[in-house]
């Protein structure tokens, strides 16, 4: 099991643990989101679970290659596509762009359980959190 504290989403933060990324830019609808600093990958199948205590809404976005996996998945659990949103990266020596996002909306005090769907190895995106 792996424990995360929500960390601010500000241009210049680092994006994972134990990868030198940071973020260049940020769409203006997340100003003032939380995210989950994770590892880079997560493996497949993994489930997220995150306890909403008042109403939230939550972004996952990941690389093109990534969600080309996912967006059936997803759609079938309630989450909505975002269409042309990007999250710019970028590392000493690449950059790199997450460029597919979804979105789902939560009304009320509860976990949620958000489960990485299982036809891709890894889940390589960042989970953001913006409170409603």
């Amino acid at each position: 099991m792996y424990r995360n504290r929500l960390t601010n989403a500000e241009k210049g933060s680092f994006v994972w643990h134990g990868a030198n990324y940071r973020f260049l830019d940020i769409p203006k609808f997340l100003d003032t989101a939380k995210y989950f600093k994770t590892p880079e990958t997560i493996p497949e199948g993994s489930e997220i679970k995150i306890l909403i205590h008042r109403p939230t809404t939550i972004y996952i976005c990941s690389t093109f290659w990534n969600a080309y996996s996912y967006k059936d998945s997803f759609a079938n659990d309630g989450w909505i596509s975002l269409p042309d949103e990007a999250v710019s990266i970028e590392s000493p020596d690449k950059h790199r762009v997450l460029k597919t996002m979804w979105k789902k909306t939560f009304e009320e005090f509860q976990l949620t359980v958000v489960k990485l769907p299982t036809s891709a190895k890894s889940f390589v995106g960042v989970i953001f959190i913006k409170g409603n």
